[in-house]
C-alpha cells in the first residue's frame, strides 16, 4: 500500500487519498445508520479476494473484481506503486514476510450528474498478507505516514485501526489502515464535498467495521 491510488478525474496524487486537505490531526469518529450489508462474500471469491471489502459494505459504491499477486515485485504494479518507490517498498515487503494482497476498486454507483464525464466518488479497498501478525503492524506502521496529514480517525470496534480524513479542493478524502493477524487492510475513498448526505466519513468507517467483523482472525 503506501500510494493508494484512486483515479477519477477529480484529483492527479497518485499518493495516498488523505494526503492533501487539512493539516490537523484533531480526532474524528463515526457510525453509521445504514442496515447492515450481506454478512458474506459471493461464493465465488476465495482467500484474499474474499477478505476485500463486499457488495454493499461501502455504502452507494459497486465493488469490481479484486486483482491479486503473490510476491513483492507483481504487487507494486499490481497496486500502483510510483516507480520512484517501487524499489524501496519491494524490499521492505520483501523482509517483512509479505505473501500476497489483493486490491479493489470501487466505483459510484449512481450516473454521473447531467453533462458531466467525471465520477463524483471512487474508491479502494486492499489487503495485504505477510507470514506473522507482527509483520502486518510493521508494513501498517511503514504506511500510516502516507495517509496524513488530516484529522486522525478513529473507528470503534476495531483495534488498532489508524487513519486520516481532510478536505480541500471542494473533495473530502479519509483512509484507514487495520491489522488483523498476518492481514493488513486499507479502506480509502474520495469524494466530492458537494455530495453531502450521499457518502460521508461515517459510510466510510461502517465499511471498515463490517470488513473486521467479517474477516478478523
Amino acid at each position: 500500500m503506501g500510494r493508494k491510488s484512486i483515479v477519477i478525474g477529480l484529483v492527479i496524487s497518485a499518493a495516498a487519498v488523505a494526503g492533501c486537505g487539512s493539516s490537523s490531526h484533531a480526532s474524528s469518529s463515526a457510525s453509521s445508520s445504514h442496515a447492515a450489508p450481506p454478512s458474506g462474500p459471493p461464493a465465488s471469491r476465495t482467500g484474499l479476494e474474499a477478505k476485500v471489502l463486499m457488495p454493499g459494505e461501502l455504502h452507494g459504491f459497486n465493488v469490481a473484481e479484486p486483482t491479486t499477486a503473490t510476491n513483492p515485485q507483481a504487487w507494486a504494479a499490481v497496486d500502483q506503486f510510483p516507480a520512484g518507490q517501487r524499489s524501496a517498498t519491494v524490499g521492505r515487503l520483501r523482509r517483512l514476510g509479505f505473501t500476497g494482497a489483493a486490491r479493489e476498486d470501487l466505483t459510484w454507483a449512481a450516473p454521473n450528474a447531467a453533462g458531466s464525464t467525471t465520477p463524483p466518488a471512487a474508491g479502494l479497498s486492499v489487503v495485504e498478507q505477510f507470514r506473522t501478525p507482527a509483520a502486518a503492524r510493521g508494513e501498517l506502521t511503514a504506511e500510516l505516514p502516507t495517509l496524513g496529514p488530516g484529522s486522525a480517525i478513529k473507528v470503534r470496534g476495531v483495534p488498532g485501526a489508524r487513519g486520516y480524513s481532510s478536505t480541500g479542493g471542494g473533495q473530502d478524502f479519509a483512509d484507514v489502515l487495520f491489522a488483523s493477524g498476518p492481514d493488513l487492510y486499507l479502506v480509502g475513498a474520495e469524494w466530492q464535498t458537494s455530495l453531502k448526505r450521499k457518502m460521508s466519513l461515517q459510510e466510510l468507517v461502517a465499511a471498515v467495521q463490517h470488513e473486521y467483523q467479517r474477516t478478523h482472525q
